[in-house]
């Protein structure tokens, strides 16, 4: 027989002096079953005091941390850290019917569930929140990949850290199994390739002649055309700015609304040449769109950990 850890459930005599929130409530979670508070052989209380009466038989066989008929309480009741909402969408996953799909349930009530089924070893829960835990994403990323790499998650792992691309990297570096180390190098180093590339780019652009102050002198331009010193400048402070930016969501809409972002800013020789309102250097415009570009080309994070898509 398997070792059943019992340290995950409370002492029942450690709880003997704790005041509860008798307003506590939840629904059995055997109604509508088989199941009735007649048969139920265990009690379950939780951290606000509301209790569960259960049954040793489903707990044996559809959890793997829960003790089934083995666990002898003394006919006490067993302590739970967890309070009512969330272990009555645990033990609803328990018995045999239409199991609860999470829809609606906030963040804070969703991630405590996928913990306590993370801990209690439920596993159909298991699959349902992580489910759900994607569409949080990009907001509770960082919690999202703790909760993964903490009990072992891959493809929740997988779908979190793409969103992490414009992070730090040695604090990311430091949360994550070592197989994902080297991949994860290799796709924070795809990021930073966009913008050295993006830098060689305007060091390679032909400048204009010394003696010219301006390289918007007609209406006409071309990406190659000559550019000035003035421009030059208001480029290389594009590229600080992009790359200060840290999140995904932040830098998408950096490069495809422009003219939300104080672009019109950057120096360009046309702003000395005209007075009233200020718009975006060509120059600008250009770079904007080879960012994108280049960004459209990184492969997704799963092709780094050698999985197709």
């Amino acid at each position: 027989m398997a070792t059943v850890d019992l340290s995950i459930f409370s002492n029942p005599s450690n709880h003997s002096f704790q005041t509860y929130d008798t307003k506590a409530t939840a629904e059995q979670p055997w109604v509508g079953t088989k199941f009735s508070v007649y048969d139920s052989d265990v009690e379950v209380r939780s951290s606000d005091g509301f209790i569960f009466q259960l049954h040793r038989v489903v707990l044996g066989v559809t959890t793997g941390a829960f003790p089934g008929s083995e666990l002898d309480t003394g006919a006490e009741v067993v302590q739970l850290t967890e309070p009512a909402n969330v272990l009555g969408i645990i033990f609803a996953f328990l018995y045999p019917k239409e199991h609860p799909d999470l829809h609606g349930e906030i963040f804070q009530v969703l991630s405590a569930v996928a913990e306590a089924a993370a801990k209690y070893e439920v596993f159909s829960a298991v699959h349902v929140c992580n489910e759900r835990l994607v569409k949080f994403l990009p907001e509770y990323a960082p919690e999202i990949l703790a909760h993964a790499v903490k009990h072992d998650y891959p493809r929740l792992i997988r779908a979190t850290l793409p969103h992490f691309a414009r992070a730090p990297f040695i604090p990311v570096l430091a949360r994550l199994p070592p197989s994902y180390v080297v991949p994860w190098a290799r796709y924070h180093e795809a990021w930073r390739s966009v913008f050295k590339e993006t830098v060689l780019y305007i060091k390679e652009l032909p400048r204009t002649a010394p003696i010219s102050s301006s390289c918007h002198s007609s209406m006409t331009h071309r990406p190659h055309h000559s550019i000035c010193p003035t421009c030059v400048a208001g480029l290389y402070e594009l590229i600080g700015r992009i790359q200060e930016i840290e999140t995904l969501p932040a830098l998408h809409e950096a490069l495809q609304s422009p003219a939300r972002y104080p672009y019109t800013a950057l120096t360009c020789c046309r702003h000395s040449q005209r007075q009233g309102s200020r718009t975006i250097c060509p120059f600008v415009e250009d770079v904007i769109k080879l960012c994108q570009d280049k960004i459209k080309k990184i492969p997704p994070f799963a092709t780094f950990l050698g999985i197709k898509v």
